[in-house]
């Protein structure tokens, strides 16, 4: 995926991923602005194509009420949501390998668009999970 970079108002250069390849710069710009955090692997956080590598990682970075995009990956960790946030699967086969818990702080919180292997619980008011399925491997 390409990199697109622009300058920001005190001149400092801003790295956007393109999450689409056949998107515009214009449509990749608007993406990145509407996360405060992308999710990927450890070679998409080196190439720029991700913030960060853990979902863990982009929930103790992110402000309440900001957004956080996970790729198209498995996320082998389990999963304590604890202030209100959006998080949003990048696409069909985005899985989170563990538990996800919905504490206490997550009120409003969404969770959309991807597949959690493992218990999910919700400790939270008014939370919603959003197009997202439980799945359990079988050993």
């Amino acid at each position: 995926m390409p990199i697109i970079k622009t300058l920001n108002k005190k001149g400092q250069v801003k790295q956007y991923t393109q999450l689409d390849t056949n998107s515009t710069p214009q449509v990749a710009n608007r993406v990145a602005n509407l996360y405060k955090a992308i999710v990927g692997t450890p070679s998409q956080v080196s190439s720029y194509l991700a913030t960060h590598s853990s979902i863990s990682s982009a929930l103790n970075y992110i402000e309440p009420g900001d957004k956080i995009l996970l790729l198209n990956n498995t996320y082998t960790e389990n999963v304590t949501v604890n202030k209100k946030c959006l998080i949003e699967g990048g696409g069909n086969n985005t899985t989170i390998r563990g538990d996800l818990v919905l504490a206490s702080g997550s009120d409003y919180s969404t969770i959309r668009k991807l597949e959690v292997n493992g218990n999910i619980t919700l400790n939270s008011n008014s939370s919603f999970l959003r197009n997202c399925f439980q799945s359990r491997v079988v050993n």
